[in-house]
């Protein structure tokens, strides 16, 4: 069978992200006559500090203002940001805010300040950020010091003692590299992360919980754990991104509602390409939509979705999921991979999941035996319809179209598998668990 891979499986990360962060886009921001202005620039043979920028914030007294930045400057110490500044640069070339080597907080936070108190019209835009990371023998040193070396951090989760979160804050064409712990963290509501860049990080690139988040034209490269990471979200919308060669999953979406991701890649990453789950038996996932999207050669199913408590109202629509590896050692798995487990003492749950028209290809296993496209461990009302699947490797095949099991006193059942093109695998596809599911109008292989 002929394929053709798609124009998204090749685009590259400094292709798809860089020249947005350099050349720039259409502004989210912008500034009223009536805004103060304050105008800092570095000199490069005796560079200006984080001292010189929060003196700016605090002469702006609250009100709205802009502070506009160019060259180096030193940071020895927070930048501590409040409601109504726009902090920007010339640009990430231009640009560039430096850790100091004994930098043990945030380059940049919100104050200190009561619960009740929120920090909010805060725009972060156009500059570099570099940490410390080579201070630091490893992931988990600073965290394990008591330490917090994060390039943006906005959020009172954590342990950060003091830090509350935020509302209506912009982050726009940021470069953050090098940082011992994780890059962007923010906790809150309006959030909007655009044409951003996060690399070799020890921990998450970026990480945002609360409601009504945007992340796009954004790349994640060589991040110690997720590349992105959303952790109870609400109304969430993420394009356009990349993430590429991180340590754990490209895009890690736990316990939250109404996600959409939408004509992103995920690739090269040690484990997997996408993730959508509940770890504890308390949990809930539900309302997510994965359209247009790419998981390709990664080290692990290109898709998993897993249960420990709730996972409902899942969409798979368009994508393509290609050469990732499975391996044997956590038995049966699937390029696409279902899986409800124990947690807590309580059986997860999975339903109401639909796939159509996916295609799947070049997947294989360490061992043929325990690979396929399709694979539902313990979840109902599943439906997967119209998807291609077929396989070129002719030692590791995708063994099956569609494979599923019983987990516990589980057994999959009111599932739907139909008008499939399974030809391309090494073995038919056997029938489904459930006395109520349907397997009918696939094509399998002779």
């Amino acid at each position: 069978m002929k394929k053709n891979y798609p124009n998204n499986v090749i685009v590259l990360f400094v292709s798809m992200v860089f020249y947005a962060v350099i050349h720039g886009c259409s502004p989210l921001y912008s500034f009223a006559p009536t805004d103060q202005r304050i105008t800092l620039v570095s000199p490069i043979n005796n560079p200006m500090t984080d001292v010189d920028i929060n003196q700016a914030i605090i002469q702006l007294g609250g009100n709205r203002g802009v502070i506009s930045l160019t060259g180096t400057f030193i940071i020895n110490q927070p930048i501590i940001i409040v409601s109504n500044v726009f902090l920007i640069g010339e640009g990430i070339d231009k640009t560039i805010l430096q850790a100091d080597s004994r930098l043990t907080q945030p380059v940049i936070t919100n104050k200190s300040g009561p619960p009740d108190i929120i920090d909010s019209n805060i725009t972060i835009a156009n500059l570099t950020i570099i940490g410390n990371k080579d201070a630091y023998s490893g992931k988990g040193d600073a965290a394990l010091n008591n330490d917090q070396p994060f390039g943006i951090w906005f959020t009172a989760g954590e342990g950060l003692r003091g830090r509350y979160p935020v509302k209506n804050v912009i982050i726009k064409s940021i470069f953050v590299r090098d940082i011992a712990e994780k890059g962007i963290v923010i906790t809150g509501k309006k959030i909007i992360v655009d044409s951003c860049a996060v690399f070799n990080v020890n921990w998450d690139g970026i990480q945002l919980t609360g409601s009504h988040i945007t992340l796009t034209r954004s790349s994640t490269r060589q991040c110690g754990d997720n590349g992105v990471e959303i952790e109870r979200g609400k109304h969430v919308r993420i394009s356009h991104c990349s993430f590429s060669q991180d340590s754990t999953s490209g895009l890690f979406i736990r316990a939250s509602q109404s996600v959409e991701v939408e004509d992103c890649i995920s690739q090269h990453n040690v484990w997997r390409g996408f993730y959508i789950g509940t770890l504890e038996s308390t949990e809930q996932c539900n309302n997510i939509t994965l359209r247009r999207d790419t998981a390709d050669s990664n080290g692990y199913p290109g898709i998993v979705i897993e249960s420990a408590g709730t996972v409902d109202l899942v969409f798979l629509n368009n994508n393509v999921v290609s050469r990732n590896i499975s391996n044997p050692i956590y038995g049966n798995m699937g390029a696409i991979h279902i899986e409800q487990f124990v947690a807590g003492g309580r059986q997860g749950r999975i339903r109401h999941l639909e796939a159509r028209d996916n295609r799947c290809f070049d997947n294989f296993s360490t061992y043929h035996n325990s690979n396929s496209a399709f694979f539902v461990k313990g979840a109902s009302r599943v439906i997967v319809v119209g998807n291609q699947c077929y396989d070129t490797r002719s030692a590791k095949k995708q063994k099956y179209g569609y494979y599923e099991e019983p987990v516990g006193r589980s057994v999959p059942d009111w599932n739907t598998i139909q008008n499939n093109d399974f030809s391309g695998c090494l073995s038919r596809s056997p029938q489904p668990l459930g006395s109520h599911s349907r397997m009918n109008h696939n094509l399998e292989p002779n």
